[in-house]
């Protein structure tokens, strides 16, 4: 049976390499999803994810997204956008994968569309 997987890290910056000291990331799956043969996904819901003072997502509170590979149907994502505490948008929105694999899952391993 698949389970989630824990998101951290990241240290989310500006153009400039300023960190997004409390910014924010609105994270939303492409499309309705099953896991485990009988969960419903919803993909109509912007999850709010707070950045900690260094531009990351802390491991605790511990945050976690079902990896894609667990998500039928096959081929679905998540559109990532990052936020400045003052809600400027500064990264995205991309296409992101998360993997089954390692978790925690370090967001700074992204790179920017590439599922």
């Amino acid at each position: 049976m698949a389970t989630v997987n824990q998101i951290i890290g990241g240290s989310f910056q500006d153009s400039e390499g300023n960190t997004l000291a409390l910014g924010y990331l609105k994270i939303r799956l492409s499309q309705d999803a099953q896991a485990n043969g009988n969960s419903q996904v919803g993909s109509l819901y912007d999850l709010q994810i707070n950045l900690d003072s260094s531009g990351n997502v802390p491991s605790s509170p511990e945050v976690s997204l079902w990896p894609n590979s667990a998500l039928l149907p096959s081929g679905t994502t998540y559109t990532i956008s990052a936020y400045t505490s003052e809600g400027q948008l500064v990264w995205g929105p991309n296409s992101q994968s998360i993997p089954t694999s390692p978790s925690p899952f370090n967001l700074g391993a992204w790179i920017p569309n590439q599922s």
